[in-house]
C-alpha cells in the first residue's frame, strides 16, 4: 500500500489555507515551539559569510576530498575506525539509497524491509524495477527474529544476492530504534546467508539517536554482509530543501571500494552533477571550527528536547485512553496501530486532522506539532472511534 505523502500533505496546506484549524501532521519536518521551521542558527549565520564563489560555483561530484573527510569525522567521531570507509556525497538520503539501488540493484529481482516503511522505498522499488518485500515486526511492534530469518532465507534462496533496507535508528514510521541484542541477532542472521548481502541502513534520523546506531557492530560485520549508510542532514541541520546528503560505504576490498567510487560517480554526474555548494561548504566550516561544532551540536540536542517532550506527552495519552502503538523510541514520527486504516484516516480527517495511512497503522507527525497543538491534537482524538 503506496499513500502518497506529498500529496496528501499538500491536501492538508490547501485546506490550512480556508480553515486555520486545520492540523497538518504529514509532514518530517520540525517545527519549533515558536512555530517556526526548525533549522541550525548556526549553519545560517556560517552561510550567510560565504562568496558567491563558494555558493555558485560547481563543485566536485564526490563533494570534494575536504567534505568526504569530514562528513566521516561528523559521523564517526571518536568510534575507533579499525576498516576503511569510503563517502561521497549525495542529495539527501534519499539520493543516496537511489545510487546504491543503481548499482546492486537488478531489474525483477527483491528489495527486503520491514512490513512498515517509508513509503518512498516503494517508489524506489517502482522506479528500480524491482519488487517490495517485507517482513512483519513482532506483535509488539520489536524485531521479529524469526520472520526475518524465515524471509531473507526465501529470498537468498531464489537470488544470488539479498538487498535489505534497514531504517535505523528512529525508524520511520514508528520511531524504533534496534537495541544492540536485536542488532547482533540480524547481522548474525545475515552472516549465515552464503551468497553476498547488502546491508543499505538509511541512517537519515541518525542525529536524533546517534547512541543506538550500533556502529561498532557494523564495522566488524560477517564477511559476506557489505554495509553502505545512507545518510541526510535534513534532519540535524534543517537542510530539507538545500538537499545534501552521503553514500558510505564500510570496509571492502580495494577493488569493491574503488567500485563504489566510480559508480556512484557515474550516477551522481548523470543525476544531479554537483552537490550543493552552499552546504556542503558551510558544513566544511562547521568541521573546521570546534566552537561552530559545538553550537550545532547544541542545537540538535535542543531538537531532541523537544522531541522527548512531544513523544511523552502523545504517549502518555496513548497509554491513558488504552489507543495501541508501536513502540516508539527516538525520532520524527509515532504510529497507530489499526487493522483499518483507511477508516480511521477518514475518522481523523472528519476532525480537521491530516495524518499519513501506513500498512495497520497511521503515522502521526509530531515534529511539526508545537505543544499547543499537540494537545489539541489529543484533545480532538478523546472522540475518535479507535476501535474501527
Amino acid at each position: 500500500m503506496y499513500t502518497d505523502i506529498t500529496k496528501v500533505s499538500q491536501m492538508a496546506k490547501q485546506h490550512k489555507k480556508t480553515d486555520p484549524t486545520v492540523i497538518d501532521t504529514t509532514s518530517g519536518v520540525f517545527i519549533d515551539e515558536t512555530f517556526g521551521i526548525g533549522y541550525s542558527k548556526t549553519f545560517d549565520a556560517l552561510a550567510k559569510t560565504l562568496t558567491p564563489f563558494s555558493k555558485y560555483n560547481y563543485g566536485g561530484v564526490s563533494g570534494g576530498a575536504k567534505f568526504q573527510n569530514n562528513i566521516l569525522k561528523w559521523l564517526f567521531g571518536d568510534e575507533d575506525i579499525t576498516i576503511p570507509l569510503s563517502p561521497f556525497a549525495t542529495m539527501g538520503a534519499t539520493g543516496a539509497l537511489s545510487n546504491t539501488l543503481d548499482i546492486f540493484g537488478r531489474p525483477g529481482k527483491t528489495i527486503l524491509t520491514t512490513d512498515l516503511y517509508w513509503h518512498n522505498y516503494e517508489l524506489m522499488a517502482q522506479t528500480h524495477h524491482m519488487q517490495l518485500d517485507t517482513f512483519p515486526l513482532t506483535v509488539d511492534g520489536a524485531f521479529n527474529r524469526q520472520g526475518f530469518k524465515e524471509k531473507a532465507e526465501q529470498i537468498a534462496a531464489r537470488e544470488e544476492r539479498l538487498l535489505f533496507i534497514l531504517n535505523q535508528p528512529a525508524h520511520n514510521p514508528t520511531g524504533y530504534s534496534l537495541n544492540r541484542t536485536e542488532m547482533e541477532d540480524l547481522l548474525g542472521i545475515l552472516g549465515a546467508i552464503h551468497k553476498e548481502v547488502i546491508l543499505l541502513n538509511d541512517i537519515a534520523y541518525l542525529d536524533l539517536a546517534k547512541e543506538k546506531s550500533h556502529f561498532d557492530l557494523l564495522m566488524h560485520c560477517p564477511e559476506n554482509v557489505k554495509v553502505i549508510l545512507a545518510y541526510s542532514f535534513s534532519k540535524s541541520l534543517g537542510l530539507y530543501g538545500l538537499r545534501l546528503g552521503a553514500s558510505v560505504l564500510l570496509g571492502g576490498t580495494e577493488e569493491e571500494r574503488k567500485y563504489f567510487n566510480e559508480q556512484n560517480y557515474l550516477l551522481s554526474r548523470t543525476k544531479w552533477n554537483s552537490p550543493n555548494q552552499e552546504a556542503v561548504n558551510t558544513f566544511n566550516l562547521i568541521m573546521d571550527n570546534e566552537h561552530y561544532l559545538e553550537n550545532v551540536r547544541k542545537e540538535i540536542a535542543s531538537v531532541k528536547e523537544t522531541l522527548r517532550q512531544r513523544s511523552d506527552y502523545l504517549l502518555a495519552f496513548l497509554n491513558e485512553f488504552a489507543i495501541p502503538h508501536s513502540p516508539y523510541s527516538d525520532g520524527f514520527f509515532v504510529t497507530i496501530k489499526t487493522d483499518h486504516p483507511e477508516a480511521l484516516f477518514e475518522q481523523f480527517l472528519n476532525h480537521l486532522i491530516y495524518p499519513i495511512e501506513v500498512n495497520k497503522g497511521i503515522r502521526i507527525a509530531i515534529a511539526p506539532l508545537p505543544m499547543p497543538v499537540l494537545k489539541d491534537l489529543c484533545e480532538r482524538m478523546k472522540t475518535i472511534d479507535f476501535t474501527v
